[in-house]
């Protein structure tokens, strides 16, 4: 089973190379963010009924296999919710888009940290032992919101023997790998990153603000070897002739994990 998650960036071109694949016969899972433009593109293409969104924001949703019968669960501004069926188990996927840090980085921080909260208090809460969290964080992979106990405790490794939970301070926190995290870096088997963006006073160019974080129940289903940052879809190619995204498609690029 495939799952993918793309920020279109409100263009029409990536629905045109989603709505080609074979869902009937193929399992697998597709988030976008940032379609609000596209809602009517969307509607009318013949895959429509297999996509399901927020209506108020249009800012996350998900393209997905009749048979995998995801339900959309709740929708909030900056996230979404589905369940499905896995291994005859409910997974709960969150799909994100979280504020961007153009405008105002410490505004938008802020924001980010409190929906960040929001949602992993509910999944420990509610005990979503079998969750996903994908989309585009608008965080570098590097920040404490990813790896503080308290937020989204996550690791970029994963092994079958270690505990599922980490308990710190008297509070037991599920835990989430990270497979992308691991391609910032010429050890990549594609770009190191999902987003190019350079500020004067950085050296790094490459973000990994685009992720999928995996349950530590869930990720012994991983397939690691399939796990990718893309620069194809479709067969048509997604970089221009600097080897960064080409726009015309996006300005991110689209991340896939596989479960066995």
């Amino acid at each position: 089973m495939d799952i993918y998650f793309w920020n279109i960036n409100n263009k029409e071109l990536p629905l045109n190379l989603i709505n080609n694949f074979d869902f009937n016969s193929h399992a697998a899972i597709i988030g976008i963010s940032e379609f609000w433009d596209q809602e009517q593109k969307i509607l009318t293409l013949s895959k429509s009924s297999q996509f399901q969104y927020d209506l108020v924001t249009k800012r996350t949703g998900i393209y997905s296999s009749n048979f995998i019968n995801a339900n959309l669960l709740k929708a909030r501004r900056f996230y979404t919710l589905y369940s499905f069926i896995y291994n005859n188990s409910t997974i709960y996927l969150y799909v994100i888009h979280l504020k961007s840090q153009i405008k105002s980085e410490s505004e938008a921080y802020s924001l980010n940290l409190y929906q960040i909260n929001e949602l992993i208090n509910e999944i420990n809460t509610m005990r979503y032992y079998n969750s996903i969290i994908m989309g585009d964080f608008n965080i570098p992979f590097y920040d404490e919101a990813f790896f503080d106990h308290f937020k989204l405790n996550v690791t970029n490794y994963f092994n079958e023997n270690l505990k599922i939970y980490k308990k710190y301070a008297g509070y037991e926190r599920l835990k989430f790998y990270s497979p992308i995290n691991s391609f910032n870096g010429d050890l990549s088997k594609g770009p190191p990153g999902t987003y190019y963006f350079r500020k004067q006073h950085h050296s790094q160019g490459w973000h990994i603000i685009d992720n999928i974080l995996v349950s530590y129940p869930l990720s012994k289903f991983i397939d690691v070897d399939k796990c990718q940052i893309l620069t194809e879809l479709n067969n048509v190619h997604l970089l221009n002739k600097h080897n960064l995204p080409n726009k015309i498609y996006s300005d991110h690029l689209p991340i896939k994990i596989t479960l066995k």
